[in-house]
């Protein structure tokens, strides 16, 4: 996602940590388990925890989970905008110069802009963004974003969900909307700085 593209250009996930924010005894006891049945129902909310963070990634348009992603551009452009903050580092940007070889980018030809949401890569005072090769995917930004200290109340939120589609196991047609308190939830979060 780069201003003053015409276009939308979606990262690829590169990788991504598998703890969850939330544990499975966590989730069990917010949803009040009879723990008289063990570990039959684990599985199912073990996978309830992770479409929970899923859907609040989703709605917050925020990485719960530390992931390392890669961008790949048409060209060098004056703000190239990060997504899925909190952006924790810009690992590499990498270009096909004139003759098609990759080049890496020095450091100092561009800074990181952490305090806009999403944050950016943009062209450093007094510098030049190289020449590149023709090529669809002429630049590359590989960069790390997410939190290992997933606040609180989104947490709770998580909970929340885990809960509600614990209790709506296709019992009814169609899921109602998640409850009141966890799109307030969302909706805190979304401009919350973590």
């Amino acid at each position: 996602m780069s201003a003053g593209l015409p276009y939308t250009l979606t990262p690829a996930l590169v990788s991504a940590d598998t703890v969850e924010p939330v544990t499975l005894a966590e989730a069990k006891l917010w949803a009040r388990q009879d723990h008289s049945q063990g570990t039959v129902e684990d599985a199912l909310i073990n996978g309830l925890i992770t479409a929970a963070r899923e859907w609040f990634e989703i709605a917050t348009d925020r990485s719960l989970l530390e992931k390392v992603w890669r961008l790949k551009l048409p060209c060098f452009h004056n703000i190239i905008e990060l997504p899925y903050p909190p952006l924790s580092s810009v690992v590499s940007i990498t270009y096909r110069d004139q003759d098609g070889a990759t080049q890496t980018l020095a450091t100092t030809v561009y800074n990181v802009v952490t305090a806009t949401t999403p944050a950016r890569v943009e062209l450093a005072s007094g510098q030049a963004w190289p020449v590149t090769e023709i090529h669809p995917e002429a630049v590359t930004v590989t960069f790390r974003v997410g939190t290992d200290a997933v606040p609180d109340l989104v947490k709770s939120g998580i909970k929340m969900l885990v809960a509600y589609w614990y209790g709506f196991r296709g019992d009814e047609e169609r899921l109602p909307e998640p409850p009141p308190a966890v799109q307030a939830i969302v909706f805190s979060a979304r401009s919350y700085r973590f």
